[in-house]
């Protein structure tokens, strides 16, 4: 096969324009190179921000081809591919690449290595016909789960997964802020886990979805007494809302406790923490950015063998690619939209 070959993507020429489909070279079949002919792509909220440039990071990288949380089979692979072979079904998330040799990596913690490139950035993303990267950042999917059911996991599931695995265990009580295409898999996640799940949301109607995801309770933040009344009961405070001040969660924490930031508000935000709670509470803040090639195994083997766990997604085929988007940018996807062919 030849070193780069073309293949056919959705692209926006340029900041705000609607995506067509042309064709696009992909990047070259590199040794440990693994090319996917997708089948399936979750739409994230990240994609909306990139394709409008809301967090001022993107607008060098157009003409864009977004997409990050696709699935297919691999339809060709470097000669030094070990870990997939063609024929297989795979995940890809945010990394295209990592060096593969550093203490992370070789942990299997390959989205906080130095070099690590990401999709979108560094080449074309998910909404492609075909996608190229490293073998590390292609994922087998279990037999016992569906390619929509996949998808969605790649990067929201993989966001929520990996701090409630690090930073919270069995019996820990977990309050989840917003109920949307994180936070319902992050509730999903937890209560599964044997963490003791609070969900909180401004939207009181969400309370009965919150509840057959697995929270054992669930407060409107609108509340106030409701909300002084959860004051230093939590290890761990997710935050998967896209907007909010993040120093008035702080009073939910317990000592020791933990503020996991998910994603990004418009413009990419700024947080003023108070110190005094930090110091002599040792509360913290810190974030969360997808996961590597261990924990995403880890998850997508933890929800083929809990099938109760799945994201509740809406189906539409790729050619209607705009209208997805725009309704994902609206907040009115109730809670994901897979892209197929």
């Amino acid at each position: 096969m030849a070193a780069t070959s073309s293949t056919g993507a959705w692209v926006a020429q340029k900041v705000g324009d609607k995506c067509e489909h042309v064709p696009i070279k992909n990047p070259e079949l590199g040794p440990s190179t693994v090319e996917v002919e997708i089948t399936h792509c979750g739409v994230c909220h990240t994609d909306c921000m990139l394709l409008n440039n809301s967090w001022g990071v993107s607008g060098g990288v157009f003409p864009m081809c977004a997409g990050h949380e696709g699935v297919g089979t691999v339809s060709a692979v470097g000669a030094g591919v070990k870990t997939v072979k063609v024929g297989d079904r795979v995940g890809v998330g945010f990394l295209r690449d990592c060096c593969g040799a550093c203490g992370r990596c070789l942990t299997g913690d390959s989205n906080l290595c130095n070099k690590h490139t990401m999709l979108i950035f560094s080449g074309p993303g998910c909404f492609a016909d075909k996608v190229r990267v490293d073998q590390m950042c292609a994922s087998k999917i279990p037999d016992g789960l569906k390619s929509e059911d996949a998808a969605p996991l790649l990067c929201a599931g993989a966001t929520v997964w990996n701090p409630l695995m690090r930073l919270s265990k069995i019996g820990d009580r977990v309050a989840i802020v917003g109920i949307g295409a994180l936070g319902h898999l992050a509730i999903q996640f937890a209560a599964r886990l044997g963490r003791h799940v609070t969900a909180i949301s401004s939207n009181p109607d969400k309370a009965a979805d919150a509840k057959k995801f697995g929270a054992m309770h669930f407060v409107c933040s609108k509340d106030d007494a409701a909300m002084k009344a959860e004051a230093g009961k939590y290890t761990m405070v997710l935050f998967c809302a896209a907007e909010g001040d993040i120093a008035s969660w702080f009073p939910l924490l317990e000592y020791g406790g933990n503020i996991v930031v998910t994603g990004l508000p418009t413009g990419g935000g700024t947080a003023t923490v108070p110190m005094i709670p930090v110091v002599f509470h040792q509360k913290g803040l810190v974030g969360s950015y997808v996961a590597g090639a261990r924990e995403m195994k880890e998850m997508l083997d933890f929800v083929a063998a809990n099938p109760e766990i799945r994201a509740q997604s809406t189906l539409m085929p790729f050619s209607k690619i705009n209208e997805a988007l725009a309704i994902v940018n609206k907040s009115e996807a109730r809670y994901k939209i897979v892209l197929h062919r």
